[in-house]
């Protein structure tokens, strides 16, 4: 099966670089033109799925951000009898970095590459297990402190238990082994390696015919080969509720908290608490809404490189509206807003910016 999709969007933006500051210097419009091209093919047991996409962005008054990004995944679900399955899959992506955490104003295209290859044993019953390599490599093209350019070697491995219910419970744990390609740094404690270790217990839960429970718990501890000061660990969890309460509305509550690295010279790691309300409704065959509302809470912390250093806190607020119509099966428009808040503890890193974009989807 092939299949193509050309999306044409326009954004407005009154704050691009999301400054505390702004009085307008940053107002600019974006027009990106995204084309893709993707194939899916079926032999016997085995599966082939690839997908190409180029993405060209133009600015209208800061054009030094202007950029051409080339995208592609490709898989091959492969399959040696129905309970012995895997997946090795390649695939690459690139973006701007957001410049609510990038705080330069020039181009930083942020470039993610990874290679996995899983399998899966289906033993008896609803029990699974399975194991995989995933080697990921994150770069920046420009120097990014706080998130800098990275290559990991992950090996993971997984116990699934699957009710003739629908629920879902898993167990999985995750090694990893990370290389920044820079010397150890002993004035500012940026170390050259580093490795995590990853445990998270998940569970689906279809609780009624309209209604679905989501959650997951872990812990993430990450060790330095250097500066031990700046090892950390930290607790990650979700829980989401989603409910179609009519054939035509659905809401999802969700809430998140995860641990991240974040190195600076004030904290070693940050923690972000989400909280989001989004909601779906059909208002005719062709003409649908959505709508979102998140509250996030950001503390960084960890080793501090400069004594008595200003802890920071971080609290955003996010709304978004859509409208989206379909007046041919092929064609889509779609009108959005959005805008976001900054509170900060952090001199100089709060802001305000509002966002509206038209986009037209051609399918064939």
């Amino acid at each position: 099966m092939f299949a193509a999709n050309v999306v044409v969007s326009r954004t407005y933006f009154d704050n691009l670089f999301k400054r505390s500051s702004d009085a307008g210097v940053s107002r600019d419009q974006l027009t990106s033109t995204q084309v893709t091209v993707a194939a899916r093919k079926s032999v016997s047991l085995q599966g082939f799925d690839l997908s190409a996409t180029l993405v060209d962005n133009r600015y209208r008054k800061f054009d030094s951000l202007n950029s051409q990004n080339n995208n592609y995944s490709a898989a091959w679900r492969w399959q040696v009898t129905p309970h012995l399955t895997g997946t090795i899959s390649s695939s690459r992506q690139q973006s701007q970095s957001d410049f609510a955490d990038f705080r330069g104003t020039g181009q930083n295209l942020r470039t993610s590459e990874s290679r996995r290859a899983n399998a899966e044993w289906n033993i008896i019953g609803g029990w699974t297990v399975g194991t995989g390599l995933t080697q990921s490599k994150q770069i920046n093209s420009q120097t990014f402190v706080e998130d800098a350019s990275n290559e990991q070697r992950v090996a993971d491995v997984l116990v699934r238990y699957a009710f003739l219910s629908g629920t879902t419970i898993a167990l999985n744990r995750s090694k990893s082994n990370g290389d920044f390609s820079r010397a150890p740094n002993p004035l500012t404690l940026s170390d050259s390696r580093f490795s995590d270790t990853r445990e998270d217990f998940s569970l689906a839960w279809p609780v009624t015919g309209k209604t679905r429970l989501t959650a997951g718990l872990g812990r993430v501890s990450r060790q330095y080969k250097n500066f031990g000061v700046r090892d950390f660990a930290g607790r990650n969890g979700n829980l989401s509720l989603a409910w179609a309460a009519t054939a035509k509305t659905s809401l999802t509550l969700a809430r998140t908290r995860t641990t991240d690295s974040w190195e600076d010279t004030a904290s070693s790691f940050a923690i972000r608490n989400l909280t989001d309300l989004s909601g779906n409704v059909l208002l005719s065959g062709k003409l649908s809404m959505r709508a979102s509302i998140g509250r996030e809470t950001r503390t960084f912390g960890g080793f501090a490189l400069v004594p008595g250093a200003f802890s920071r806190i971080d609290k955003t607020g996010r709304e978004s509206l859509s409208l989206s119509w379909t007046p041919m099966r092929s064609v889509t428009v779609t009108a959005s807003i959005q805008q976001s808040r900054r509170a900060s503890t952090t001199p100089g890193t709060d802001y305000s910016d509002r966002s509206a974009t038209m986009s037209a989807t051609a399918s064939f």
